[in-house]
């Protein structure tokens, strides 16, 4: 329905907030059919053109828009939570394709990989340097979006920018397949960022207003217990107080998202 309304195209009748509903309706299409199609195989509808919206402004600058007000101007206008979400889901898109790549592979070259890891790895860390340290997940700035309203937000971006990470590096949890420069650096990451999603999640639960209830919280706590319980089973001895904790932890969340959602179950098993 948003290509046959052509929802991107911006009227000269619009009022600032009509224009910049319209850009978010289709940059949400945008970010879900990344997620749903592409995570299940199908071809995407909402692929990167050479005419695009711009990305959603900031929230709170938005929340202050009345009917009738022009759109924001250049010199004010700044991206959003949801406008970093949008650039952070085009890497995503990358590393949906690669582990598909890798997935459909027989015989997997290790240089190929590590190169393919070595650059998404690259524009995750510019991703990280642009948006700047305000962004960063702290319980500094989980308060700060609270107290504007934006604390589910703030948290669905970062389980989204932890989750890319884990996805990333994720083959570098098997010990069993050939050496590399950087695999055990690798590896250590994917449990950091798993462990991450951990702490967001429980910050998410006891924070009144950061709630993450929708579905695909469940998908993004079962790969984060999954690289926890390997570190449990593998890892090293001072890893597994915190690990087993970190798994608890996400137990309750799957527990709080099955009252919502009758898939957990077979996310589950």
């Amino acid at each position: 329905m948003a290509h046959i309304l052509k929802i991107w195209d911006m009227n000269e009748g619009d009022d600032g907030v009509t224009r910049e509903i319209k850009r978010r309706i289709w940059w949400t299409c945008f970010i879900i059919d990344t997620w749903g199609s592409g995570g299940i195989g199908l071809s995407r509808q909402f692929g990167w053109r050479l005419k695009m919206p711009q990305v959603p402004m900031d929230e709170a600058v938005f929340a202050e828009m009345r009917p009738g007000d022009p759109d924001i101007d250049n010199a004010t206008w700044k991206p959003g939570l949801w406008g970093h979400m949008v650039r952070l889901v085009e890497i995503y898109g990358q590393i949906q394709d690669f582990l598909r790549h890798l997935a459909e592979s027989v015989d997997w070259d290790e240089d190929v990989i590590n190169d393919t890891v070595r650059d998404l790895d690259t524009q995750m860390a510019d991703f990280e340097l642009n948006i700047g340290p305000a962004v960063v997940f702290s319980p500094e700035n989980l308060a700060r979006y609270l107290a504007h309203g934006l604390g589910s937000v703030f948290v669905a971006f970062h389980l989204g920018y932890h989750h890319y990470y884990t996805l990333l590096f994720y083959v570098y949890l098997d010990s069993r397949r050939p050496p590399t420069a950087n695999g055990k650096a690798y590896a250590r990451r994917c449990k950091h960022h798993a462990k991450t999603i951990c702490e967001v999640l429980r910050a998410s639960r006891v924070n009144p207003g950061a709630e993450a209830l929708y579905n695909i919280v469940g998908h993004v706590t079962i790969v984060s217990s999954s690289v926890l319980l390997h570190t449990y089973l593998f890892g090293e001895a001072d890893e597994l107080p915190h690990s087993r904790s970190c798994l608890e932890s996400n137990l309750e969340t799957l527990v709080q998202l099955r009252a919502c959602w009758a898939n957990i179950d077979l996310m589950v098993s």
